[in-house]
């Protein structure tokens, strides 16, 4: 048998079944992307097709980036409007939801991720975020560098900051070509932002991290 091939290869958590805010960033990452009915009602050919829609939400999306919710109105209808109800209520105080703010964090650093790369979808089902964090570290010069930003977003409590530590690895995958996992990704901040279930995405981000490190790294062998 040989290794070789499958030490190259992420573990693909299929099995996860997404929450209704997953399944949601799905349907308008796969409208933007490949075409499609997004949560607005507006038919796009897609990203990849060259829609000039498509290509201009995306490009609206990047410059709404660690600014405030509404502090661009015009990108509310990309990422507020068919929303799912959040999971539990919450008092009407007029700040975002956390679902509101998961879903505008991704669909914005999507956007980032997936900038000029027409052909290669930086959405990909499955892989998780920690999982491709390790991808980009293993052989790394910068190695270090990368597990300390990755602990660093994990531990923050201020949600700017997370995304200020988002924001840099997405541009290291990014210049890398390494994907992910963005509906998986939305449900996990969600959960960062709950102190009941934040522990148990740091561990699973730790999981991935590290045992795709040490896919990566595994020497040849022939079993």
């Amino acid at each position: 048998m040989d290794s070789t091939a499958d030490a190259q290869q992420p573990i693909i958590r299929s099995t996860r079944v997404h929450t209704p805010l997953g399944q949601w960033i799905n349907r308008q990452i796969k409208a933007l992307m490949h075409g499609g009915t997004a949560g607005n009602g507006m038919q796009l050919k897609g990203y990849m097709h060259d829609d000039p829609r498509a290509v201009a939400a995306l490009a609206r999306l990047r410059h709404g980036l660690g600014k405030p919710i509404g502090a661009l109105p015009q990108l509310l209808e990309w990422t507020i409007v068919g929303l799912p109800e959040p999971e539990q209520a919450q008092h009407d105080n007029g700040e975002p939801t956390v679902e509101e703010w998961a879903a505008y964090t991704t669909l914005t650093l999507y956007a980032l991720h997936q900038r000029s790369l027409h052909t290669e979808p930086m959405h990909k089902p499955g892989t998780g975020f920690g999982t491709a964090i390790g991808m980009l570290a293993s052989g790394n010069p910068n190695e270090a560098g990368i597990y300390r930003r990755l602990s660093s977003m994990l531990t923050a409590d201020d949600p700017a900051e997370i995304v200020h530590h988002a924001r840099g690895l997405i541009q290291l995958l990014h210049a890398q070509h390494l994907p992910f996992d963005y509906a998986s990704f939305a449900e996990d901040l969600v959960d960062l932002n709950n102190p009941y279930r934040r522990d148990r995405i740091r561990l699973q981000w730790g999981r991935d991290y590290f045992g795709a490190l040490r896919r990566q790294s595994s020497p040849d062998t022939d079993d």
